[in-house]
């Protein structure tokens, strides 16, 4: 073969002016950049391959299957679907929760103890426990993911869908408090639900084994003290289902913003240490949409519940559990007299006030007042105080049912409490 430096030149020139062949027009016409079918979500756009949860709109990471986008092949779900589809998750929850929980009882192990560090870790307690819960684990998240609404990230509905999870999850513990009367039961509840499945998504992650415990823990604290004020308000006696409802959704929001700056740091520090300043803020606002969107829910089982309570059993005025209708007061002589002294007034004695009797009482800062038939003659009292612009007549009674468990002794003019952890205090 001619290889000389003539020889190649005419070669090359005899390539140049050769048509190409038809192979080479079929490989040159192919495009190289598939465009996606025009959709409410991507019209126009180029493909986006980036995997992006429906929920909080952050990217999703450890080999999580993509969520599915709004288009006109994959339209995108009404509230009431996204609504039954939050309603469906909630066993997908309980099963990933209980899952992590066996997991850590399986494998706790911490540093420092005996014999164990972390380049060789001790097989754990209950180690019968660790396949189980990882497979029950596995499962539950499978299940909440089927779930998952094909909605736009950080619309409405997508809130929705978070507000409607935590609905089913506090309805179930408050339910729980209210029938047992105990806020300890719901309360660990909350925390095992929140650190078992904190310490499932660890796990999941390759977070080691002692640092999926310790957030685990955290979260779950966070949990069971960031409820603890709201269903203390919850389950408040003595008080109506509505107001207890109001005041335990006006706790609600400040709580869980709490509870989830606690549980962002930690997932900072397990599984997400590329989280950023504006992925936390953003996590902050869907708490607290969220929050609003679930508290008003709330509100609303529980306020059809004790109306409904209320007309069937009559329970209290206006749904209040736990407070049964109670006769009217005593209107006699010697319940009057025992009143006067208990509440430091000078009984007068029955009089007739036209057709009807009223007992007068002489108090030294409204003068003398009339007691009604069906009142008490505190009420009667107070509702004198009232138009004379004073605050209502503090008694031992009131006392005790604000300080639980403390000793009160009355005074000239004051009361001394002695209240449980040893403080002291004048009122």
């Amino acid at each position: 073969m001619d290889l000389s430096a003539d020889y190649i030149r005419a070669r090359k020139t005899v390539d140049d002016l050769m048509p190409p062949s038809d192979e080479a027009i079929a490989a040159l016409a192919k495009p190289s950049l598939v465009i996606p079918p025009p959709g409410p979500a991507n019209y126009g756009q180029p493909l986006n391959t980036t995997e992006t949860s429906t929920i909080t709109g952050k990217p999703i990471s450890k080999g999580l299957p993509a969520e599915p986008v709004p288009s006109h092949t994959n339209p995108e779900e009404s509230a009431w679907d996204t609504m039954v589809k939050g309603v469906r998750s909630l066993p997908g929850i309980a099963k990933q929760a209980t899952g992590g929980t066996m997991q850590a009882v399986g494998e706790q192990t911490f540093y420092g103890m005996e014999g164990v560090s972390p380049k060789e870790p001790a097989p754990g307690n209950v180690p019968a426990l660790i396949e189980p819960g990882k497979i029950l684990a596995e499962e539950g998240r499978k299940d909440v993911e089927a779930t998952l609404p094909n909605v736009p990230a950080g619309s409405l509905k997508a809130h929705l869908y978070g507000a409607i999870q935590s609905v089913g999850l506090n309805v179930g513990a408050i339910g729980l408090g209210l029938a047992t009367g105990s806020e300890a039961i719901p309360l660990l509840l909350m925390g095992a639900l929140s650190g078992g499945q904190d310490y499932a998504e660890n796990r999941v992650a390759g977070v080691s084994r002692d640092d999926a415990w310790v957030g685990a823990l955290a979260n779950g604290a966070a949990e069971y003290f960031g409820e603890k004020l709201p269903l203390h308000a919850y389950l408040k006696e003595g008080s109506t289902l509505f107001r207890r409802m109001i005041t335990g959704a006006l706790l609600e929001l400040p709580g869980e913003l709490g509870t989830q700056v606690v549980q962002s740091a930690e997932e900072k520090l397990t599984r997400n240490p590329g989280m950023t300043w504006e992925e936390f803020m953003g996590t902050m606002k869907d708490t607290a949409i969220q929050t609003l969107m679930a508290t008003t829910i709330t509100g609303g089982i529980f306020g059809a519940a004790g109306k409904v309570l209320g007309a069937a059993k009559g329970m209290g005025e206006k749904g209040s559990i736990g407070a049964e209708k109670t006769a009217p007061p005593a209107f006699d002589e010697e319940t009057f007299q025992a009143e006067g002294k208990r509440l430091g007034l000078e009984y007068k004695g029955i009089t007739a006030l036209g057709d009807r009797k009223a007992a007068i009482f002489q108090d030294e800062k409204t003068g003398s007042f009339a007691v009604q038939p069906g009142e008490t003659v505190e009420n009667g009292l107070n509702r004198v105080r009232e138009r004379f612009g004073l605050s209502p007549l503090l008694t031992p009674e009131k006392i005790l049912s604000a300080f639980p468990g403390a000793a009160v002794a009355a005074g000239e003019g004051e009361f001394s409490v002695s209240l449980p952890n040893g403080a002291n205090i004048r009122i």
